[in-house]
Formats: structure tokens, sequence, C-alpha cells
């Protein structure tokens, strides 16, 4: 009676709320559109009103918009103007697999799974996914970024220019949590036995998939650089940047235009550097980030390839430019398994990941 009792409760609560089932973009001017999202890549987003499916598409450059979420839970998260993505544009639009989960996304930048009970005043009640007892834990709703229910629907617990910083940084956490129904269109594929050739299809979209980590990875790389971002903010996009790369060990070549040396640094230690150079103010920009190129399978049944970009690095004291520098480069990227525990079972999946980063050019 009671576990009924708190289903209804639920029902009523959820069904009050200003919850959406409609497709919803939240854009930097501070409005929100709810609609049908028909098109994405990698410069802009389309969409149809959701009062006017018959009526005209409407077309907005992600530097327009902050957070795009479909109607099943999945979400695009623009952060400095940079598009942040997890893979390949078509499996944003394909259905999610149905999840047992809500997803909670807390302030502290917290991946929580569990089964919401009721919303109470300022507290959130719930059960935790991993705990087989009935005890219920509760949350502040002011320690809540979002949430994304199981049915798709989501709530913003803070102002979407604040909430995307946390959802950017979580992102690949929840988009494993918020996956494709069909393995063809997942981020990451189920290895076959004996490291088999990939299909050109799972190719493709894992060189989009390099791509967006190396679009990723400069985000971050611009955050941890900002003076003004917090250091516990830092210490997690460091955290974050990290996890992109095959492992610490891998590393990052610096340079300086005045005497043309360079330098290599492990990845953590590249990052944790870069908050203490001797600047007031530090902008780092990634510009004409490619695809990758030359994916070729290896002996060892992984493949390899590379993506080049461009970096701008800017060094203020005073608010005068001290340093400036711009710097071809190329990052290695790698296309192993890795195994992924699912609901008990062990399964091994095909990824990306970014290894070495190299200076081919460095000029004023």
């Amino acid at each position: 009676m009671l576990k009924n009792l708190l289903l209804i409760i639920v029902n009523i609560v959820l069904s009050g709320a200003n919850l959406m089932a409609q497709d919803v973009l939240y854009f930097v001017d501070g409005t929100k559109q709810l609609c049908k999202i028909t098109a994405v890549d990698d410069q802009k987003l389309s969409y149809k009103n959701i009062d006017n499916l018959d009526g005209p598409t409407y077309t907005k450059a992600y530097n327009q918009l902050l957070l795009a979420f479909k109607d099943n839970g999945k979400y695009l998260a623009v952060t400095d103007k940079s598009y942040i993505y997890s893979s390949d544009p078509s499996e944003f639009l394909t259905n999610s697999a149905s999840r047992r989960s809500d997803i909670l996304i807390t302030n502290k930048d917290e991946v929580i799974t569990g089964s919401i009970l009721t919303l109470e005043g300022e507290k959130l009640n719930y059960k935790k996914a991993d705990n087989n007892s009935e005890l219920v834990a509760t949350i502040d709703k002011s320690s809540l970024a979002a949430v994304i229910y199981k049915n798709g629907k989501h709530q913003l617990f803070m102002n979407p220019a604040e909430a995307v910083v946390k959802l950017a940084l979580v992102k690949e956490k929840v988009d494993k949590l918020t996956k494709a129904t069909n393995d063809s269109t997942k981020s990451s594929v189920t290895a076959p036995s004996g490291k088999k050739d990939l299909s050109k299809a799972d190719i493709e979209r894992f060189q989009y998939k390099a791509k967006e980590k190396t679009d990723r990875l400069g985000t971050y790389l611009a955050l941890i650089a900002d003076k003004a971002t917090e250091r516990a903010e830092a210490n997690k996009a460091v955290d974050a940047a990290c996890g992109l790369f095959l492992s610490d060990s891998s590393r990052i070549t610096v340079s300086n235009v005045n005497n043309n040396k360079k330098v290599k640094h492990t990845v953590r230690n590249y990052l944790k550097r870069l908050r203490l150079l001797p600047y007031d103010e530090v902008v780092v920009t990634w510009t004409n980030v490619g695809y990758v190129t030359n994916l070729k399978k290896g002996p060892d049944g992984n493949y390899y390839g590379s993506v080049t970009f461009q970096q701008v690095f800017e060094g203020y004291t005073d608010g005068k430019p001290l340093y400036r520098d711009v710097t071809q480069k190329s990052v290695q990227v790698v296309l192993k398994m890795y195994d992924w525990i699912e609901e008990g079972e062990k399964k091994q999946l095909w990824d990306v990941f970014l290894s070495d980063v190299g200076v081919e050019e460095t000029r004023n």
C-alpha cells in the first residue's frame, strides 16, 4: 500500500512540475524554445517550432546556444562558443534505450543514478541505483545542477548559463547512461572477438568522435588557463581533460616563439603548469580542428591516426599583452578496446582516446 501511495505521489509531483516532454533549446540571450530538433552538424542546429511542426525550419549556430535537450534526455552543452559533443550528429537524433534510473547531476559535478521518489519543498528524495535496501537518500535542490528523468524529461536547478558548465564537465559520464538502442549508432562499438576490422561506418563515427574529443580538450584548456576559474573547477577540468587521453603518461609538447625550444610534459603536469604561468590573464584558443587523417589498423589490432588544429596562446599582465604565439599542433589518436561493466555484465567496447600532442610550427 505504501509503495503504491509513493508511486501516486511521484506521478502527481512530476505531472505538476514544469518538466519538458519536447526538445528544448536554451539560448545565450536567456530565452528558451520548445521545439522539435530536426538536424545537427558540427556548425549548427535546425529545429521546428513545437506549435507549428508543418511550418518553417529554423537554424541556429552553436554560438547562439547554451544547451539543447532532446526529449530522450540527451543533450548538447556549448561553453565558450565551443561545440561540446560526444558522438556523431546522427547519434544525437536517435532514440535512447529505456533506462531504469534517473540521473542526478550535482553542482559539484557528481553524477548520481537512482530512482526519484518525491520532491518535497527544498528536498529531493531518491533511492540510489546501487542500494538494495529500502533506505531513502535526500539531497537539497540547491545542491543540484540538473536532473534527467528515466523517461527523458529534464529539469534545471540553476540558471542555464551556469548549468551548461556543469553539464559540459560530466557529459561523457551522462552520455554512457543515455546511449542509443542500436549498436550501430553508439559512440562506442561492441568489440568483436579477435579484434577484427571495424566497418567503414564505425571508423567514420570514430573519426568524428576523435574531432569532438580534441574540441573538448581545447575547451578544458581554456577553462583551466582562465585565471577567473575557481581552483576546484579547474581541478575538475584537469581530471576531465586527462580522462580524454590514453593515459596520464601521454605527452604534450610546448614551444616558445622566442627561442624555438620544444619541451615535453606529461598531460597532467602540463595542465597543472598551465595554472601557474606568470601572467594575470591567460587565453588559450583552439581553431581549425580537423578530422582524423590516416586512421589505420596497427599490428596490435588498434587503429591509429592524427588530428590537426591551431592553438593561439596569449598571456597578459595589467591588461597588456606580454606574450603571444600561434602554434600548429597535431594530436595522435588511438582507437582501441576497453572493458565496460553494464548491469553486472562485462563487455568489450571500442573507443577513441587522445595520445601525444606534438608541435608542427610556432609563429607570432
